[in-house]
């Protein structure tokens, strides 16, 4: 499998939702590229909701520090 090296985190997982959401229109295929979409939504949700439900401000800040790591 072809990952860029250098690339940050977040900027793959950008590019990956916005090719999921390509080769989903397009059809055809064996992969449900939907199923991947949602996923990666719902991972995004998940973890915006329990750091939020947490209510613990280093959590946040960790999240954040990833991210831009």
């Amino acid at each position: 499998m072809f990952i860029p090296y250098g690339i940050p985190g977040w900027i793959f997982g950008l590019l990956y939702i916005f090719v999921s959401a390509y080769l989903d229109r397009q059809g055809g295929g064996r992969i449900n590229h939907g199923a991947h979409l949602w996923g990666a939504f719902f991972g995004i949700a998940f973890t915006i909701v329990f750091v939020s439900l947490k209510g613990n401000i280093d959590l946040w800040q960790n999240f954040i520090y990833q991210i831009r790591r």
